[in-house]
């Protein structure tokens, strides 16, 4: 495979995505990317350790060291490492969610774990891997991200600390040798498949009245079975997920148009205008109010 070697395959495709926020750390450069689809084609070379966590199920065609492609495709809260130096072609690239992309400016697991830097190098790509622990993380990071798009004052420090803390996840994961089905444990155990359509289908429905049952019932599962494996891959109870997304969605929807607050409430499944409001309170220290009127000052201020 012949691709040049001065071409930055992860600025390249994030320059061609649908970007929504982007960071930069003291360790990292880091992206938040829309969902859609993208018929384009992305060649080029990994210069940096990368991470990729997709909230939802996507596909890709794609190319890794080699002339032949090969469908990549991922469910929901699902991730992909690929090191520095990887040769990359992409193409018709689909994502039902968002995309968390991190390039690690000083490698993803480097010397800073010394007492296994002989098990850590990565020598392949990671593709389609879950773990609630690294869930958690990523998810904690793409707040931080928009955050900051909010104009909030981040403290990179504590950013850069959840990365590294992602880190010693997957060294732990390293040490165990068990780079062959890589958290096995988790998703593939309980049929992550079947977690991923009723994400996806939760995602489509935020404004209507989800229930545990109804999720259960896409993903062909008992009630039971299907909490135990929700929270097993995302880290979260079906109800705490399905209100965190409503929550963010009208929260860029306050922050992107000007429908009243009690539509927005409506439109992304609270029962009205004060349940939303109770729970941006709770879980974002402002209100739907506050964070509108801070939208329409110059500069946030």
């Amino acid at each position: 495979m012949t691709i040049p070697s001065t071409t930055n395959f992860v600025r390249t495709m994030v320059a061609k995505l649908d970007h929504l926020a982007g960071l930069t750390t003291a360790a990292s450069r880091i992206d938040l990317i829309r969902p859609g689809d993208r018929r384009q084609r992305y060649a080029g070379q990994v210069f940096s350790d990368v991470f990729l966590f997709s909230d939802a199920s996507y596909a890709s065609n794609c190319a890794l060291n080699s002339d032949r492609s090969r469908l990549i495709e991922g469910h929901g809260c699902s991730f992909n490492v690929h090191p520095s130096g990887t040769q990359a072609i992409e193409n018709d690239l689909h994502h039902s969610g968002e995309c968390l992309i991190v390039e690690f400016t000083h490698g993803l697991l480097n010397d800073s774990l010394a007492d296994a830097a002989s098990l850590l190098r990565l020598d392949r790509s990671i593709t389609n891997q879950t773990d609630a622990r690294i869930t958690r993380l990523a998810q904690d990071v793409r707040r931080s991200v928009l955050a900051a798009r909010r104009g909030e004052h981040i403290n990179t420090l504590y950013v850069d600390g959840l990365l590294m803390a992602m880190r010693a996840v997957l060294a732990e994961t390293y040490r165990t040798g068990a780079t062959d089905g890589l958290f096995e444990h988790s998703a593939r155990r309980f049929g992550d498949t079947r977690i991923a359509r009723a994400i996806d289908y939760a995602e489509a429905h935020l404004g209507d009245a989800l229930t545990v049952a109804q999720l259960a019932a896409v993903a062909t599962l008992s009630e039971g079975h299907f909490s135990r494996a929700f929270k097993a891959i995302t880290g979260e109870s079906v109800w705490t997920y399905v209100q965190r997304r409503r929550a963010e969605r009208a929260r860029d929807m306050l922050e992107t148009t000007d429908l009243p607050i009690a539509r927005v409430a409506h439109a992304c499944g609270f029962a009205n205008q004060g349940h939303l409001t109770s729970y941006f309170r709770q879980h974002f220290g402002t209100t739907p109010g506050a964070l509108r009127r801070e939208r329409q000052l110059p500069n946030g201020r």
